[in-house]
């Protein structure tokens, strides 16, 4: 569509072209196309479940260690098996369900939901004050650093095996090949 614009400097006629409206996703480029790009794309995983962002993260593996840690903390004297596998399970579920913009968080929430864990027992099992609990926290935090480092590399496997593309799957044409 074209109109007329008047210059209020020289009072000359002006023909405007109308041009492509600016994609505010990428803003480096014009874009025609009504197709969105990948960045615009929300499509959730093939099974249907929700993808996560960085505080569903943190909500699933949070509540899931929690929940183990309570269990543990009503059926033994400190944290075993089952705050491992709940630990483990929240931390491969949501790095599995995690949204490729949030990648960073399923590797950063479970040492922090561990440390969280871990408080909430030395919380109801320390005794003798400040000292007794920060030597209580300190003993389960070493004691657990195998446990810690296994859920960890878990979570960095699926991070990455969902990051590394596969061949031959492409998900934006190239880029000498983009339409305007």
């Amino acid at each position: 569509m074209t109109g007329i614009k008047v210059s209020s400097a020289c009072r000359n006629v002006v023909r405007v072209r109308r041009r492509p409206t600016v994609d505010p996703v990428t803003t480096h480029s014009l874009r025609t196309d009504p197709r969105p790009t990948p960045r615009e794309q929300t499509v959730p995983p093939a099974s249907g479940a929700p993808t996560l962002t960085t505080s569903g993260v943190a909500a699933t593996v949070g509540v899931l260690t929690l929940v183990g840690a309570g269990i543990d903390l009503m059926t033994t004297d400190g944290l075993h098996a089952i705050f491992a596998l709940c630990l483990a399970a929240g931390a491969a579920y949501a790095a599995w369900r995690v949204r490729r913009a949030d990648r960073l968080a399923a590797l950063v929430t479970p040492p922090l939901a561990f440390a969280l864990g871990v408080l909430l027992a030395a919380a109801v099992n320390g005794g003798g004050g400040m000292l007794g609990t920060g030597l209580a926290v300190f003993s389960s935090l070493s004691t657990g650093l195998p446990t810690l480092a296994g859920v960890e590399l878990l979570t960095a496997l699926i991070v990455v095996s969902r990051t590394v593309r596969r061949p031959g799957h492409r998900t934006s044409p190239p880029l000498g090949r983009q339409r305007l």
